[in-house]
């Protein structure tokens, strides 16, 4: 009877559902996955890129085309050869990395958090809550074709073993050439590395010296074979530009609210274990992911996904803070209670309901049939075009079998640092014949999103469903106008970091 009451305790309690959460939330994501419905315009530009590899053209194309790629190789590299050996589409194929990306990355943080200390609550706290709050709050980015949580695993993978080399007193260089390897998946990782490196350099200045010289000479080694494999444009695609406005940081600070209360419990339980090794480490783990999260948000189209490593730090805090690694006196019953309420509480208030509708209406499920015959409709108006085409939902130009004329963000991007003109752009698109094509939103994840808001949910029992709004006319013009409203905004960016 003891040992049944003792597991049937708050933090037990609420451990259990928190743990039943992330499967819902997770499972949102892998319902999702399936469909060849776009969830985010970066999916079609990164299978663009894939197309482009399997048909021998290059991946990294001059600096004058329209078309541009400011992401590092092997993402790319990798998800053609999938897409050979498994016979998938590269947008199935990147999707699936993205959440094999989200159980490496949250398995990493449960390993770190009990090398650090943290027992089997502490462990289960950060793996679920990881699981959970990438899947709830950042489903735009979670799942989706775009290779940012893959190399964020790989850089979770250094980080473990990182921690793990330090503590034994070996060899942090595999470490380090991990990162690296995530750095030519995804090229704006820096709060991993840069934890490591500063934790040596106040610990072991040797260490740390011999560590930067290696990861200079990988990186090094990294763009030389690129460069070569790729010619010179590659260097140019990397930096292509980008305008920086620091004011973004004041108008985008809002999107911290969904990891802003586990975050506070984590400086909470920083502050009061301070003198341990495991606060200090985690404190500056998170202090990197917030300036680097921070640097990155000057950048224009960058999303939420610059927060990731500072998630990930925070995964381990939460379970560390759980477990009061560090502090005199073991966390009371009423704290844990308290630290997994207000992280829980944070993930169901928010007013979408997709993962509970996957799971408890049939009716929401149809929406996703719905679509794909929206886009079989669309796709076929794409193919009947004559000339090339550049959709505001770019994966029904892709499936309609049209190349990758246009790279929306870029060229956007270069006409607001000056590099070229709007009257250039718009000549340029018509000169190579291009139309710019509006697609019904609907053809996409929209339905599946739209209809799991509260408002509508509420409308629908009240039998006040409002109608769908009618699909948007096409247009064929060229107008510099036009191209900016439907490439060059903020809706729908296509190179997101």
């Amino acid at each position: 009877m003891t040992a049944l009451r003792s597991r049937l305790e708050w933090p037990n309690i609420l451990i259990a559902l928190l743990v039943a959460l992330a499967v819902i939330f997770f499972n949102w994501l892998v319902w999702r996955a399936q469909w060849p419905l776009e969830i985010d315009g970066n999916e079609a530009w990164n299978a663009y890129q894939v197309d482009r590899l399997a048909a021998g053209l290059p991946l990294y194309p001059p600096s004058d085309a329209l078309i541009a790629n400011n992401y590092p190789p092997l993402s790319f590299i990798l998800a053609h050869w999938l897409t050979r050996v498994l016979s998938f589409d590269a947008i199935i194929i990147g999707r699936c990395l993205s959440l094999l990306g989200i159980l490496i990355t949250a398995a990493g943080c449960g390993f770190s958090t009990r090398v650090m200390g943290g027992g089997a609550a502490a462990v289960t706290l950060s793996v679920a809550w990881y699981v959970a709050a990438m899947s709830r709050h950042f489903d735009i980015f979670a799942g989706m074709n775009d290779p940012q949580i893959f190399a964020g695993s790989i850089m979770m993978a250094g980080m473990v073993c990182f921690i793990v080399a330090y503590r034994d007193r070996r060899s942090v260089i595999p470490a380090f050439a991990l990162m690296v390897l995530a750095g030519f998946f995804k090229h704006n990782l820096f709060a991993t590395p840069a934890t490591a490196i500063i934790w040596l350099l106040i610990h072991d200045r040797r260490t740390a010296m011999g560590a930067i010289a290696a990861s200079i000479a990988l990186i090094a080694a990294g763009f030389v074979v690129s460069t070569i494999a790729f010619g010179p444009d590659f260097l140019y695609q990397l930096l292509s530009p980008r305008e920086i406005r620091f004011f973004r940081i004041v108008q985008r600070i809002g999107h911290m609210q969904w990891i802003a209360p586990a975050g506070v419990i984590v400086i909470i339980w920083i502050g009061q274990a301070r003198n341990s090794w495991q606060a200090q480490f985690c404190g500056l783990f998170c202090l990197c992911g917030l300036l680097s999260h921070l640097l990155q948000q000057t950048g224009e189209g960058v999303d939420t996904n610059s927060q990731f490593e500072l998630v990930t730090a925070i995964a381990i805090g939460l379970g560390l803070a759980l477990g009061g690694i560090g502090c005199r006196q073991a966390t009371s019953r009423m704290v844990q209670t308290t630290i997994l309420a207000v992280v829980i509480l944070r993930l169901l208030l928010i007013s979408r309901f997709e993962p509970y509708l996957v799971l408890t209406s049939q009716t929401y499920r149809d929406n996703a049939q719905r679509s794909l015959t929206i886009v079989a409709k669309e796709t076929d108006a794409i193919r009947k075009n004559v000339g090339l085409a550049v959709c505001t939902i770019p994966t029904v130009c892709r499936q309609a079998g049209q190349p990758f004329v246009v790279d929306r963000f870029i060229m956007s991007q270069k006409v607001a640092v000056g590099l070229l003109s709007a009257a250039e752009l718009d000549a340029r698109i018509r000169q190579a014949g291009i139309s710019v094509v509006a697609i019904d939103p609907n053809a996409s994840t929209r339905l599946l999103s739209s209809e799991a808001k509260i408002g509508h949910i509420l409308d629908h029992q009240r039998g006040l469903l409002p109608p769908h709004p009618a699909p948007t006319l096409r247009d064929s013009g060229h107008s510099a106008l036009l191209w900016r409203l439907v490439g060059g905004g903020v809706e729908a960016p296509l190179s997101l970091n």
